[in-house]
């Protein structure tokens, strides 16, 4: 009797374990998706959609918050604060090369941006309208 009861504890835990180690399962394959898919969902300019130039100059406020890929030479940069800086694209429309404003924020870690640069990156548009990078890599 002392051993049936045995036997019955043993085989009601095996189906405990079983969903634990399920679910554990479950979880850590689900982590492993999200994470991938975040490294593959847009976050480099080529998976971007271009910022449609024409239509910022149409109404910059139109675009507000959405995020874009953007290229262009630099022409000139000013500083705004000590960590930020504005800077000057010339970015190609499908007629002719236009000046655009881009806010480069400090933190992204492009600080020595010069006139002349070829610069592709993501940006998103600001409450202004203006576009700030927020990934910038140098062509």
């Amino acid at each position: 009797m002392a051993q049936q009861r045995r036997r019955k504890r043993q085989t009601n835990s095996s189906p405990a374990k079983g969903l634990i180690i399920g679910a554990t399962g479950l979880i850590l394959v689900g982590g492993i998706a999200m994470i991938a898919s975040r490294s593959l969902s847009g976050d480099t300019p080529d998976r971007q959609t271009p910022l449609p130039v024409l239509d910022y100059y149409n109404n910059s406020e139109n675009l507000r918050g959405n995020v874009y890929s953007l290229q262009g030479t630099v022409k000139h940069r000013d500083r705004i604060t000590g960590d930020s800086q504005l800077i000057t694209l010339m970015v190609q429309t499908p007629s002719e090369e236009r000046p655009m404003p881009v806010i480069i924020p400090g933190d992204i870690g492009a600080t020595n941006i010069e006139p002349g640069f070829v610069l592709n990156m993501i940006v998103e548009v600001n409450a202004e309208g203006i576009p700030q990078a927020t990934k910038i890599l140098e062509l």
